[in-house]
């Protein structure tokens, strides 16, 4: 019994210093740049030494208009690329969820856009498909004689923000298609049985079966989502490098340039840290709209 006790004791040891080194790391990497990033939120660079100003970032970024506008480009975004890809993942799983021949061969189609880099994907869209003149999405529309949706896209204030969209549905919509058709292929098989006996039509099968039963993938991907779309860069860097105008100046648009561009460190710092507590808020709000405050399922 004292040997059994022993061997375990040795064993937990071994297991606490086998955590130490990531633990370490992931201080690294993760807590000593938030502390940091902390710290010269409060700092501003004033003839070229970092002076503690208080919270003088803090309020500049709220009476400022520039951070407020960020912001609303970024929720705009979010919302309606979120929504999208989440109703066009669940569709295509959907059909895909069927094992039809030659199926795998489309799936493994389907998610190239996910794994292709974003800055290439950006470039592409820049420089061969939008654009005005010779883009093949303008020559598409004009091939298939519909020149009223021949567009400036990434050109124009009003369609600008609404082409990243598009990019951003294009290639993450993969995501959402992944994690619901594996969530489909675990689900049980007894309650769609039951529903069938009763008569149930494939539209109350879905609505009042499949989507409770994946409530917490649906979660996930939305969470996911989210926080993709708040740190999305490479696409409004790549595409319209946040114009025209501030149309397409999100939250990591803004950040970058108040860091690189304008030198303002602690700017960058405070819009930082507030864009984290903003992107906690609304996963908070989303779980316990989706799952309840206790997650009850």
């Amino acid at each position: 019994m004292r040997r059994s006790k022993t061997l375990e004791k040795d064993r937990r040891v071994i297991e606490i210093y086998f955590l130490i080194p990531p633990i370490i790391i992931l201080a690294c990497i993760t807590i000593y740049p938030f502390i940091y990033a902390v710290v010269m939120s409060f700092k501003n660079l004033i003839f070229g030494k970092y002076v503690f100003v208080g919270l003088a970032n803090y309020r500049h970024l709220i009476v400022g208009g520039r951070f407020a506008h960020s912001l609303y480009i970024t929720m705009v975004f979010t919302s309606i690329a979120v929504v999208v890809e989440v109703i066009l993942g669940m569709l295509i799983a959907l059909l895909y969820s069927e094992e039809l021949p030659g199926i795998s061969i489309l799936r493994m189609l389907l998610i190239l856009p996910m794994v292709t880099t974003p800055i290439v994907v950006a470039m592409v869209f820049r420089q061969f498909i939008y654009p005005p003149d010779f883009g093949l999405l303008n020559y598409f529309f004009d091939l298939i004689r519909l020149p009223m949706l021949k567009l400036k896209w990434h050109c124009s204030i009003r369609t600008a923000l609404i082409s990243l969209v598009l990019v951003d549905v294009w290639q993450m919509t993969p995501f959402p298609f992944l994690v619901f058709l594996a969530g489909l292929k675990t689900l049980p098989k007894e309650p769609y049985e039951a529903a069938s006996i009763d008569g149930a039509s494939p539209r109350r099968k879905f609505f009042y079966i499949t989507l409770p039963l994946l409530r917490r993938v649906i979660m996930v991907v939305i969470v996911f989502r989210i926080i993709g779309c708040f740190k999305a860069f490479d696409i409004f860097y790549g595409i319209t490098g946040g114009g025209p105008g501030l149309a397409t100046e999100n939250l990591s648009v803004y950040i970058y340039l108040q860091t690189f561009k304008y030198n303002r460190i602690g700017m960058a710092s405070t819009a930082s840290i507030v864009t984290m507590f903003i992107t906690f808020f609304l996963i908070f709000v989303i779980y316990k709209g989706i799952l309840g405050w206790r997650g009850k399922s």
